[in-house]
């Protein structure tokens, strides 16, 4: 995606509360080779006490026996050359809601990657300490990620984050070129899962 595709988005809120971005308090990942093509799914645990909205969307959405409605939009909260990725998720059946995740690069790079690949998240609540065993009986709700104008516009984020982290702990130019390739290449043959 070329730059040209960012540009300033207004976005209708239903209600003022929705404009607070919703705190990832832990992260965690699930494959099955049944979901997404056997890829590894991001687990995210949501800090709700601020939010009770979203864990009330979250209940209704798995609880309901009508056909989940969401869509989904990735963007940058400052510019976009610079500050956290951030994707908003709009729940609008069969209840409605608006979820702003903001991901620091330099902590959720990974995370981010994972979501674009497997092209979902799953989503339940949590608090800080919070692990994946904490989340066995909670609801859990997979969302469809759209992803495919992102994906290009987010190798060369992800490039250019990895390459500045290595420049700054001393490596060269071509070094860290080399050093972004390395991860992406080892993040990604975990991220495939089932799925190579």
């Amino acid at each position: 995606m070329s730059k040209k595709k960012w540009h300033h988005k207004v976005i209708s809120l239903n209600h003022p509360i929705e404009r607070i971005p919703v705190p990832i308090v832990h992260d965690s990942a699930l494959a099955n080779r049944d979901v997404c093509g056997g890829r590894m799914v991001p687990l995210l645990f949501l800090d709700t006490a601020a939010r009770p909205d979203v864990k009330a969307c979250l209940e209704v959405h798995r609880e309901s026996q009508i056909a989940g409605e969401v869509k989904t939009s990735w963007g940058r909260r400052d510019s976009p050359d610079s500050g956290p990725i951030t994707l908003m998720i709009r729940f609008q059946k069969p209840a409605v809601c608006i979820i702003i995740l903001h991901f620091d690069l330099e902590k959720y790079g990974g995370l981010v990657d994972q979501i674009v690949r497997a092209k979902a998240v799953w989503l339940t609540w949590g608090v800080a300490g919070d692990g994946f065993l904490d989340a066995q009986e909670r609801i859990k709700v997979l969302v469809q990620i759209e992803s495919e104008d992102f994906c290009e516009q987010w190798n060369d984020i992800l490039d250019k984050t990895l390459q500045q982290q290595a420049r700054r702990e001393g490596a060269t130019k071509q070094e860290a070129k080399d050093y972004s390739l390395k991860v992406r290449q080892e993040w990604r043959k975990v991220s495939d899962g089932f799925a190579g």
